[in-house]
């Protein structure tokens, strides 16, 4: 637990200076924002390569962190496998045509076009998380691009009924026997003469494995040396009517359809009303009051009182026992409204009191 903080919060760390670093040789290598030599040209190129090298490896980094303790979170969601795929084909053929391959998405392909069949293919749907899907795609077909000097990367969706299988084919340089087993571990990277002058960190295979895991799915790969490589990414298949109904649900449901919070008088009665009792007792009705003053709390049962001054009354003084003593019949107890006139009582002193 202690060394996956660690990898978390240095890779977390790290990348604001890495960022830097790679921000300022791409404004030297604008021509906008700045004029340099040929030389100088090549020298700030190689730094800026090996500062996207550098993020990249925090990114992963981090990314395996999360993977490993189980911070990443899934978040499922209905999905057009074949369109989704792709998109995601499309923003990688830049990099494909920097290195002059041929990039194919079998689905898309036109007919005959470097003798790729084109195959009317059904709708496949998937509920799976879009970013870890997006995520296990781009790198594979990335890896293919990289680890193909010449020729041609094709890319292909099939399925069964419970399945749908991502294909990724390239003619590249190929994986040895001996090296297959170990493909998918952490930091293990194929060592040979082709592949010493191709950067990587070891760490894109084993996330996608990860990642795939999380999506309740695998990957694999089928590759010979020398004569190029296909990986295989395999997520569950959702029917159409499974699909369909989840983005209607989907659809009609508004984000955060939550019901609103009850004032805090409500909601405290509510709590009293639920948690109380029919074979309790109850305690005595609150007085009546206008609807625009709030309630006063509920107060506790209490044994039965004397009944108290009506609230008309003035407040009660406090009169000295010696002008009692005085005057005893001068003081009289008040009464309601509704009962006999007021009736002197005597008051005794406190010497009557003993003789009582």
């Amino acid at each position: 637990r202690q060394q996956a903080e660690f990898i978390s919060t240095a890779s977390h760390e790290m990348r604001t200076p890495v960022a830097s670093i790679e921000g300022y040789p791409g404004l030297a290598l604008n021509p906008n924002t700045a004029t340099i030599d040929e030389k100088a040209r090549d020298f700030i190129q190689k730094a800026h390569e090996s500062a996207q090298h550098l993020g990249r490896l925090f990114q992963d980094l981090l990314d395996v962190s999360k993977a490993d303790d189980g911070r990443i979170s899934n978040n499922p969601s209905v999905v057009d496998v074949v369109a989704f795929v792709g998109d995601i084909v499309e923003g990688l053929r830049p990099k494909a045509d920097e290195k002059q391959l041929r990039l194919f998405y079998k689905p898309t392909a036109e007919a005959g076009s470097g003798g790729i069949d084109r195959a009317i293919s059904p709708v496949f749907y998937s509920n799976v998380d879009n970013d870890h899907l997006r995520e296990v795609i781009s790198n594979l077909v990335e890896n293919a691009i990289k680890y193909t000097p010449s020729g041609d990367v094709v890319v292909d969706v099939n399925g069964d009924e419970e399945h749908v299988t991502i294909s990724i084919k390239d003619s590249g340089i190929g994986i040895p026997r001996e090296d297959m087993p170990h493909l998918f571990q952490k930091f293990y990277r194929v060592d040979n003469t082709a592949t010493r002058e191709i950067g990587g960190t070891g760490l894109g295979l084993y996330l996608s494995r990860r990642l795939a895991e999380i999506m309740e799915g695998r990957v694999w790969a089928e590759s010979e040396f020398k004569k190029g490589s296909t990986f295989y990414l395999e997520i569950p298949r959702m029917s159409r009517e499974e699909a369909k109904h989840a983005l209607e649900v989907a659809a009609e449901t508004p984000p955060e359809a939550e019901q609103p919070p009850l004032p805090v008088e409500a909601a405290a009665g509510t709590a009293e009303a639920a948690a109380m009792s029919p074979l309790q007792p109850q305690p005595a009705p609150a007085p009546v009051a206008t609807p625009t003053v709030p309630a006063p709390p509920a107060q506790p049962i209490a044994t039965p009182q004397p009944q108290p001054v009506a609230q008309a009354q003035p407040p009660r003084q406090n009169i000295p026992l010696t002008s009692i003593e005085q005057n005893p019949q001068a003081y009289t107890v008040p009464t309601t409204q509704n009962r006999a006139p007021s009736i002197q009582v005597p008051v005794r002193t406190p010497g009557e009191q003993n003789k009582a």
